[in-house]
């Protein structure tokens, strides 16, 4: 949207009784707490073994413990 919450909210005070902020906590709190560490994401992606079960008209992807139709 290419919009700052901060300046958006100081125009618009009354826009919603409620409003949801989705950048960084510690710039939401003005770094009061210096940068927070657990903020930082560590992906890890895993291959799952998978069949495919070929049923009557349908196709089946069957993964370990959760089948998908």
């Amino acid at each position: 949207m290419n919009t700052d919450y901060f300046d958006f909210i100081k125009e618009h005070p009354n826009i919603a009784e409620k409003t949801v902020f989705t950048g960084m906590l510690d710039e939401f709190f003005d770094y009061s707490l210096d940068y927070l560490q657990w903020r930082r994401v560590r992906f890890e992606t895993e291959e799952l073994p998978r069949t495919i079960i070929r049923g009557p008209g349908a196709l089946y992807l069957h993964y370990i413990g959760e089948c998908i139709s």
